[in-house]
């Protein structure tokens, strides 16, 4: 945190433009980490696994 000293008081916390910046940089690395696939994270058997487990999900609905 930042100190800063308005009418001889010491007020810390972030400024708004300290915010902004901050969820700007989460939602960009939010909005690219589905996009980053050459970090391989899922395999295709986990996927296959998800597509069963779908299919069991469907399956129960009547």
């Amino acid at each position: 945190m930042l100190l800063c000293r308005r009418k001889n008081k010491l007020e810390f916390g972030f400024s708004l433009i300290e915010m902004i910046v901050c969820l700007f940089l989460l939602s960009i690395f939010f909005l690219l980490f589905p996009r980053l696939h050459f970090i391989e994270m899922e395999n295709k058997q986990s996927k296959g696994l998800n597509d069963w487990e779908w299919d069991v999900y469907l399956g129960q609905i009547p």
